[in-house]
């Protein structure tokens, strides 16, 4: 008895956290498929993890960017199609809505870095 009401509970929990997680984002919006790169910081070393990084979830609608990394911080640039640098910015792992430059039209590249990694999708504005 005292074993059903445990995985009751436990199941209870992981369905209500799952719930509250569930990203908002319009019906517009389009869902961006990323590249996942570990770049490693060490000289000479490859150090890859056993299990791999899931990729944040991401749609774009317009120049609002909605993604949910689970509670991660992003460093985020966009390149252009030469590959220059023309946007940057910190999104901190409580935010959810990033507004993009209007400025920035076209086929950008999109890239967030997290720690030893870079999630990369091709997006247009």
């Amino acid at each position: 008895m005292k074993r059903n009401i445990l995985l009751f509970v436990i199941t209870f929990l992981f369905a209500s956290v799952t719930m509250a997680q569930k990203p908002y984002h319009p019906e517009t919006a389009v869902m961006l498929k990323f590249v996942c790169e570990h770049v490693n910081t060490n000289s000479g070393q490859i150090n890859r993890p056993r299990t791999p990084l899931q990729p944040p979830t991401a749609y774009i609608d317009d120049h609002t960017l909605f993604i949910y990394g689970g509670n991660r911080d992003f460093d985020l640039q966009i390149l252009s199609d030469d590959g220059a640098v023309v946007y940057t910015t910190y999104v901190a792992s409580g935010v959810n809505e990033v507004e993009l430059p209007s400025s920035i039209t076209g086929n950008v590249t999109l890239q967030l870095y997290y720690c030893d990694y870079i999630f990369e999708s091709v997006i247009t504005l």
